[in-house]
C-alpha cells in the first residue's frame, strides 16, 4: 500500500507572488508541515486541512521518469542529505504539478504533452486534466517528467492545451 503524503502552498505567499512549498515530516512521532527550504518553519498537521488559506497537494503514488543526471545540483544536494543516489527513482508526482508525457495507443502516437495532474471525484483517483484517460493507465502514458506546478512556475497556469 502507498504511502499518503501532502505538500501544501499557504495562499498570501501565492499572492504576493513568493510560494512557499510546505512538505509533510514526522518529527518525534507527529506529523507536521515544514517549509521545505527551513524545516524551522513548521505548522501542526492538521492546520492546512482546517484553514481554507491553504492549498493541500496530494502525492499520486507515482515518480516520473527523471534521471539523476536531469537534477540540477541543488536537487541532487537536497536529495542526498537524507538518501544516497542509488535510492533515485524519480520526481514524486503530486497533484497540481504539470506533466510531460507521451501518449501511445494503437492509433495515437504523441510527443511532449503538457498537462496538470488533477483530482478526478467521479472517477476517485488521480487523472490528466483535458484528457479523458488516467495516469494509472500505463498502457497510453509513458516517459512521464514533472516540469513543475502552478505555484512555482506561474508561466504553467495556461497549460491545457495539447503541445505537439
Amino acid at each position: 500500500m502507498r504511502e499518503i503524503l501532502f505538500r501544501a502552498f499557504y495562499k498570501d505567499d501565492i499572492e504576493k507572488g513568493k510560494p512557499l512549498m510546505f512538505i509533510q515530516k514526522e518529527i518525534d512521532n507527529e506529523l507536521f508541515f515544514v517549509m521545505k527550504e527551513d524545516e524551522e518553519f513548521r505548522y501542526e498537521f492538521f492546520i492546512p486541512f482546517i484553514d481554507n488559506d491553504w492549498i493541500l497537494q496530494q502525492w499520486t503514488g507515482l515518480y516520473d521518469n527523471t534521471k539523476w543526471e536531469q537534477l540540477t545540483e541543488k536537487e541532487q544536494k537536497a536529495f542526498l542529505i537524507k538518501h544516497k543516489k542509488a535510492e533515485w527513482i524519480g520526481k514524486m508526482i503530486f497533484e497540481g504539478d504539470v506533466i510531460q508525457f507521451e501518449e501511445f495507443s494503437p492509433f495515437i502516437n504523441r510527443k511532449n504533452i503538457e498537462r496538470q495532474v488533477i483530482w478526478n471525484n467521479e472517477k476517485a483517483l488521480f487523472d490528466v486534466k483535458d484528457t479523458s484517460f488516467c495516469l494509472y493507465n500505463l498502457m497510453t502514458v509513458r516517459k512521464i517528467k514533472v516540469i513543475g506546478n502552478k505555484f512555482d512556475n506561474p508561466e504553467l497556469l495556461e497549460v491545457s492545451d495539447v503541445k505537439d
